[in-house]
């Protein structure tokens, strides 16, 4: 996403950029470091996969989005990794709207 935007808060951190398809995409990328556990690092990706499933209609379209936990998330909700991502959606398409140099 090199001609994309970063934007994060306390639970996530989101890199978004305009793909020029009909439809957005879904990175997510939950290293070792947020938990040497495989199912809790499992349950972090199904958890934001199903927040971007359950918001796809809110979420700017022709857009590919990949998403970086800041933290472990496995002891989150569902409600809580939704409201996030639905917030940092909403500052990126603050910030694609600014203009100025990339990042």
């Amino acid at each position: 996403t090199r001609e994309g935007k970063s934007v994060s808060d306390g639970l996530l951190r989101v890199k978004a950029a305009p793909n020029g398809l009909p439809h957005g995409r879904l990175g997510i990328i939950v290293s070792k470091r947020m938990s040497r556990l495989s199912p809790e690092r499992n349950r972090m990706k199904r958890l934001i996969r199903e927040a971007y499933r359950l918001n796809k209609q809110a979420l700017s379209p022709s857009t590919d989005w990949i998403v970086i936990p800041k933290g472990n998330l496995s002891r989150k909700t569902l409600k809580e990794v939704e409201a996030s991502l639905l917030k940092l959606a909403e500052r990126y398409a603050e910030a694609a709207a600014r203009p100025g140099p990339p990042g």
